[in-house]
């Protein structure tokens, strides 16, 4: 084709793409196959015999090949393109052995991404299978061919090459494959598949339920910062830590009730340690004599009686010890205790106040800090807001006339808003459901716990909640991309060949994101366009489409 007419294919998404695409047509001096001293165009063969044109797929490969009606023993030329079915690119490398019979022809060099120049004559006439043969790092597979027909002269494979030309139906839209390479275009076979049926809500992260907790004033009084200051927004904690401090001055009566517990402590601490002590030296004494008494046992020169009494006493001993060790521990615990609340005393500062620490009551991040030094504080105030980010829920508002197929549901989709690739399925069982809808949105709320896959899952952030809900049996189902709503009527675009396409207009049954049943206008193995739909409807409002033939 002219050149000019292939860079008016070459159509993208983008404006600022499709400005610089409309300056290159313009000026026609970015064409891939701006080449004159060697290109030819399709409209340099002669128009009264039209090239034949082969359209087959293989294992991720769509083969379309262009070659002159062929005549026993007359060399022929045989355009061969192909492209790599799930991306949509051209085969840029690799050896392509087009067998025709017996006869096979080699060409491990494209001529361009994505076509390939194979030459050679057939040396018998008839009906041979014809395969072509791909092996590289993209692409490793057969492709059968189907038949072809051998002249045994020019004069039957021109009349064949006419006759061709005349039926064939004139009403299909162009794509070069130039073109569809440019913006990666995919294809999907019709064929049977289940399509779940899902209902789509929009819905919200948020911090599971005992994942958001507030540290509060334990007592009334003055807030005091930690000799690093108070904690700030994003800092991480462990459950137990001291945020802060809140002082208390005493009454006079309070401070002796204070000094007195504390001279009680002590006289608890002094007997406690002595009774630790004895129990410890009576458990040794007892230990001793029992050893002793075993001895003299042994020479017989002591009765068992007190053999048996010295053993009682080790255990009597050792039981009073268990229980010096065990009151050691537990003053030990009060102590610490009181000496965390204030390392300068026993739950006083040295000036006589109380002090009582503000505890972080949960593992998380610092979310929000309502503290300022010197600040008088109530008992219960709320003075900083802790969340474990690695604990979140999934709320989802269901409407009113979603709630039977909400009984039925089976799984759930959710996907982030700002991220649609990142995703998660659970299972319908793992969500819960209050009773009664919200009052304001006439929604039923709809929840679950989940384990943020990533750090991107932050509490806040929107998503999208699909929920399925039933499956139909198995129906001819297309990709939904695969959709164009034309002035709002859902049609497709069929692949008649390689570069030739066929608008359809369906009847949509059950669909979802992913698939849509398909109740009429395409048959089972029929090939629609899926990435790329919309450029061959645009390619529909051209007179020529997007590039009717190219240069080779």
């Amino acid at each position: 084709m002219p050149a000019s007419t292939l860079l008016k294919s070459v159509v993208v998404s983008s404006a600022p793409a499709l400005g610089a695409l409309l300056l290159c047509w313009a000026s026609q001096a970015c064409s891939p196959h701006a080449d004159h001293e060697e290109a030819h165009t399709h409209a340099d063969e002669p128009e009264e015999e039209p090239r034949r044109k082969v359209t087959a797929y293989g294992a991720n490969a769509l083969v379309f090949i262009e070659h002159p009606h062929l005549v026993r023993g007359e060399l022929a030329e045989y355009w061969v393109h192909v492209t790599v079915l799930d991306s949509g690119a051209p085969l840029t490398q690799g050896t392509l052995t087009l067998r025709v019979g017996d006869e096979s022809f080699v060409n491990s060099q494209p001529k361009r991404d994505g076509l390939y120049i194979v030459q050679g004559s057939v040396t018998r006439s008839g009906w041979p299978q014809a395969t072509l043969e791909i092996a590289g790092p993209q692409l490793t597979t057969s492709v059968a061919l189907g038949e072809w027909s051998v002249h045994a002269d020019r004069a039957s494979a021109r009349a064949q090459a006419l006759a061709e030309a005349a039926s064939a139906p004139s009403d299909g839209v162009s794509v070069s494959l130039e073109t569809q390479w440019s913006v990666r275009m995919t294809t999907a076979e019709a064929a049977l598949r289940p399509v779940h049926e899902r209902i789509v809500v929009a819905g919200v992260l948020e911090p599971a339920l005992g994942a958001k907790a507030q540290a509060t004033a334990a007592i009334d009084g003055a807030l005091l910062p930690l000799e690093g200051g108070f904690p700030v927004r994003g800092q991480a904690v462990q459950a137990g830590d001291i945020l802060a401090w809140v002082e208390t001055p005493l009454s006079p009566s309070e401070r002796a009730q204070q000094q007195a517990l504390e001279l009680e402590l002590d006289l608890q601490t002094l007997a406690v340690t002595r009774e630790r002590t004895q129990a410890t030296a009576r458990l040794r004494y007892a230990e001793d004599e029992l050893n002793r008494a075993r001895a003299l046992r042994e020479r017989g020169l002591a009765t068992q009686q007190r053999l048996d009494a010295a053993q009682q006493e080790v255990a009597l001993a050792h039981s009073a010890q268990q229980t010096a060790e065990a009151s050691h521990k537990a003053l030990e615990a009060l102590l610490n205790e009181r000496k965390v609340r204030d390392p300068r005393g026993v739950g006083t500062t040295s000036s006589g106040n109380a002090r009582q620490p503000v505890r972080a009551p949960i593992t998380g991040i610092v979310d929000e800090v309502s503290m300022a030094a010197g600040t008088t504080v109530s008992a219960g105030t709320a003075l900083c807001t802790i969340v474990n980010p690695k604990q979140l829920q999934v709320r989802a508002a269901v409407p009113e006339h979603h709630l039977a197929r909400l009984a039925h549901a089976q799984r759930a989709r959710v996907t982030l808003v700002a991220e649609p690739n990142m995703e998660l399925w659970l299972d319908a069982k793992q969500w819960s459901q209050p009773t009664q809808l919200e009052a304001q949105t006439g929604a039923l709320a709809w929840w679950t716990a989940i384990t943020p896959p990533s750090e991107a899952w932050r509490a806040g952030m929107s998503v999208r909640v699909e929920i399925e809900h039933g499956t139909e049996a198995a129906q001819l189902a297309i990709p939904a991309e695969a959709i164009v709503q034309d002035q709002g009527v859902p049609t497709v675009w069929v692949m008649r060949s390689g570069e030739e396409f066929e608008r359809r207009i369906v009847t949509v049954g059950a669909s979802n994101r992913d698939w849509v049943h398909i109740r009429a206008g395409i048959q089972a193995g029929e090939r629609v366009a899926v990435r790329g739909a919309n450029l061959v409807r645009l390619a529909a409002l051209q007179p020529d489409g997007f590039g009717h033939g190219h240069a080779h």
